[in-house]
């Protein structure tokens, strides 16, 4: 079933490849991204469709690394996020 947007219709395999690659373009790897949008879709019940979005579940999902090099890093660049986004 397809998905409408503002601009046009995304097929849901479509969707996932757009989003995935949103995030692996701004550096997360490709079991992070994977976890990210899996979390997103968990706890909000639909794709992450805006950059809070995208930051809700980047943050979530750093909070359950082990070491806090990793999570901050991590934070940091969901930080890049909303300082693209203000």
């Amino acid at each position: 079933m397809p998905i409408s947007g503002r601009n046009s219709t995304y097929h849901p395999v479509q969707f996932c490849r757009a989003t995935s690659n949103f995030l692996r373009k701004r550096g997360f790897s490709k079991s992070e991204t994977t976890k990210i949008i899996d979390t997103v879709l968990m706890e909000e019940g639909r794709p992450p469709e805006s950059i809070f979005d995208f930051v809700q579940g980047i943050t979530r999902v750093a909070r359950d690394k082990p070491h806090q090099d990793v999570r901050l890093d991590m934070e940091g660049k969901a930080k890049k996020l909303l300082d693209f986004a203000a």
